[in-house]
């Protein structure tokens, strides 16, 4: 009994050493990131004055009087560069250099950098993130202290304190990534979690993560369909052989719907097969689309594309 109550005692004592040094390992890196993040920021508001100036006379044209825009523009989560956006040259902004957090902070997605100026702006930083995520992986549970947030936030050009719930202001135009988003692709890929629409190159599929989705790997029919619009011409009463094979992706299994398009429909469990159907037709032409859809195993649907589309024109005899 004493030997289990030692036994306890012990295994208390040491949680406590690594739950505090823990807390102190995550504040120290906070500190430190949050602490250098300010210092680009400062560095990019003396240098970036000066920017549009050398770059007007570097190309022997008149300066324009409106302001240049300096800014802080993430690349990913901790990746980012320092530019300057002068007037008239919206496109092509001077780097003046490029920046990499510290070790174990990163940007909390949702913001694209800093824009400095008279409004608001800022962004938010995250100490061991990454290290929550993968204990809560390792574990199957969440664990949300783990991780710890501080925002960096200026207004008129000044550090300022905000609260937790506070808007943090706008940022400079980013890609998907920048918000600290993924771009998925749509045809093998469903987003996941939140969606910022209207970003440049990713203006519907910008999403918090992106998940497999089944793939059509082909499609085909006997007759053969022709290739260039994928059209099969039949008489009526006679039957169409439609071969396919899916990819289920990141799932274990999948299967498949095959809608014929004249209310019928079939499916099957195998990843490659072959379904027949015989169409009718009551008028001198009748005309149906078959599409092919996969599903995996926990219910997401493969993408609408060309490929898992056949037109069917049906003459009657």
């Amino acid at each position: 009994m004493r030997f289990l109550t030692s036994l306890v005692s012990i295994l208390i004592f040491l949680l406590l050493v690594l739950g505090t040094g823990l807390y102190f390992t995550r504040e120290y890196f906070l500190y430190r990131g949050v602490e250098n993040f300010k210092k680009q920021v400062l560095t990019l508001r003396k240098a970036g004055s000066s920017a549009c100036t050398n770059k007007a006379d570097l190309l022997d044209v008149v300066a324009d009087n409106t302001a240049p825009v300096s800014q802080i523009r993430f690349t990913s989560d901790t990746e980012y560069v320092l530019e300057v956006v002068c007037p008239g040259y919206t496109f092509a902004p001077i780097i003046l250099g490029k920046g990499k957090l510290d070790r174990f902070v990163s940007k909390v997605p949702g913001t694209s950098g800093i824009l400095l100026g008279e409004a608001r702006t800022g962004v938010e930083l995250a100490a061991f993130a990454d290290v929550q995520k993968q204990v809560n992986t390792w574990l199957n549970r969440n664990f949300p202290y783990i991780e710890k947030t501080k925002s960096v936030v200026l207004e008129n050009n000044q550090f300022i304190v905000v609260q937790s719930n506070e808007d943090l202001g706008a940022g400079p135009i980013a890609s998907c990534e920048g918000f600290g988003y993924q771009c998925c692709q749509p045809d093998s890929q469903i987003g996941v979690g939140n969606n910022m629409p209207g970003l440049v190159g990713c203006e519907k599929t910008c999403y918090s993560a992106c998940a497999s989705r089944p793939v059509v790997l082909s499609f085909t029919s006997n007759p053969f369909y022709d290739i260039k619009d994928r059209t099969v011409r039949i008489s009526g009463n006679e039957s169409v052989d439609f071969a396919y094979v899916i990819d289920p992706g990141a799932a274990k299994s999948g299967s498949v719907l095959l809608d014929f398009g004249d209310g019928k429909s079939d499916q099957a469990s195998e990843l490659t097969g072959l379904l027949s159907h015989s169409y009718t037709c009551a008028s001198s032409s009748c005309q149906y689309s078959a599409v092919l859809k996969a599903i995996d195993n926990v219910g997401v649907e493969s993408a609408q594309t060309q490929i898992s589309q056949i037109r069917v024109i049906v003459s009657a005899r």
